[in-house]
């Protein structure tokens, strides 16, 4: 089953639930030191559980950035597929693009976009249009 992030009647497709629980398993183990929220707690806390409120999507999109930026600084190999299973693998192994050069840019939607241009669009279109961001 494929989520989208969804901003009043727009939609931004994500991807699988594993794929998108991937990203966020990332953020824990490699950025928050496996303290669920602690550094991140808009993305964290309120976006992961599917609905974002278009009053935290300034910070939301100051959180992503940050996130983002530091991922940067590491190799694709370092991919967190499941916080839950630290043994668990993306589907597709270590087979990815030669584009891909960190975590800054591994996430890629299901339509071929990056995740974080992707939320990008989300929050700035919910601050915009002054509507919560759902997952679906």
């Amino acid at each position: 089953m494929s989520l989208a992030a969804f901003v009043g009647n727009e939609s931004y497709e994500i991807g699988s639930g594993s794929f998108f629980k991937s990203f966020f398993s990332t953020i824990f183990v490699k950025l928050e030191e496996e303290r669920w929220g602690s550094r991140f707690p808009v993305v964290m806390n309120e976006f992961y559980s599917g609905r974002l409120k278009y009053e935290q999507a300034k910070d939301a999109l100051k959180e992503l950035q940050a996130i983002q930026q530091m991922l940067s600084e590491y190799s694709p190999d370092q991919i967190v597929w499941d916080f839950e299973k630290r043994e668990a693998v993306p589907p597709w192994g270590d087979n990815i693009s030669p584009t891909i050069t960190s975590l800054g840019n591994y996430f890629v939607t299901s339509d071929g976009k990056d995740l974080f241009f992707v939320l990008k669009r989300v929050f700035s279109a919910a601050e915009i249009h002054r509507q919560d961001v759902r997952v679906e």
